[in-house]
């Protein structure tokens, strides 16, 4: 029987132990979750994670960096399809895609958070920068409305948007309070008054 190329069963290999490393986070068990438990989970011996990656912490920045990759996708398809230039329709819709993303990422963000509230934050120059280009893209989008503010106003605004829309993935009380969609609402409006106080 012919064996798949190497290259192919390798990709086959990490796409297994990404898919365990993806479900652990959602479930909010990767933090508990050791390397030789992932590693019985995938169906691959501890040394072939090793080779793959050092540690936990390398595993989170690779998914970081996918995330980051399909977010910016999504995010600037999401954009270029909607063409109101209406200042508070474009806040709504910018804060609708921001509050999707963190529902659809919700066990990542938060797992990437309280790593960095421990002090092991996962994040790499790379990505940082790659959250910069996220927020300057956002902010350039939203500096296009009419009657728009300046761009470093619009590029303040997203990026408060962001932090509390994110802020629901460690911290879930306003759901519990108010609901996600209310909750979600009251952020949309928070930016949108922020932005009209700067123009």
């Amino acid at each position: 029987m012919l064996k798949a190329p190497k290259q192919k069963r390798s990709e086959h290999t990490l796409q297994r132990m990404l898919t365990v490393c993806e479900r652990l986070v959602d479930e909010g068990a990767f933090e508990r979750a050791t390397m030789q438990d992932i590693a019985r989970e995938a169906g691959v011996s501890v040394g072939t994670l090793y080779k793959r990656f050092a540690s936990k912490t390398d595993i989170l920045n690779f998914l970081i960096v996918r995330l980051q990759t399909r977010q910016y996708e999504q995010l600037l398809a999401e954009l270029d399809t909607y063409e109101n230039r209406d200042l508070q329709a474009r806040t709504a819709h910018l804060c609708q895609v921001l509050a999707a993303g963190t529902e659809r990422y919700q066990g990542l963000l938060r797992t990437v958070i309280l790593a960095h509230l421990l002090g092991q934050s996962p994040l790499t120059t790379a990505s940082e920068a790659r959250s910069a280009d996220f927020v300057g893209a956002m902010a350039a989008w939203l500096a296009a409305s009419n009657s728009s503010p300046s761009l470093e106003a619009c590029r303040e605004a997203v990026t408060v948007a962001a932090f509390s829309l994110q802020f629901r993935a460690v911290y879930p009380t306003p759901d519990a309070v108010l609901g996600a969609s209310s909750y979600a609402h009251v952020v949309q409006e928070m930016t949108l008054k922020y932005l009209n106080k700067e123009t």
